[in-house]
């Protein structure tokens, strides 16, 4: 992999949704990235619309082992 770090398997129970978890959880990880010294944050998902709002764009396909693909996505830190 060229490119990190990643941000992975980001879920929150559905009867937890709506809170704004999801957004606070993606800003510490954005924080933690930075903090590091990273200039980008990337993930790999099919979601297509919801990481967009966080400043999230799509930049690429990629495609896993078992055949299936996913958008690869970035945003800068």
């Amino acid at each position: 992999m060229d490119l990190c770090p990643w941000l992975c398997a980001l879920f929150i129970e559905p009867e937890s949704r709506g809170r704004s978890y999801g957004s606070l959880l993606i800003d510490r990880v954005c924080q933690d990235a930075r903090a590091a010294g990273f200039e980008n944050l990337y993930l790999a998902s099919d979601h297509v619309g919801f990481y967009e709002r966080y400043g999230f764009k799509r930049i690429a396909t990629g495609y896993h082992p078992w055949g299936e693909s996913s958008g690869i996505f970035q945003v800068g830190l």
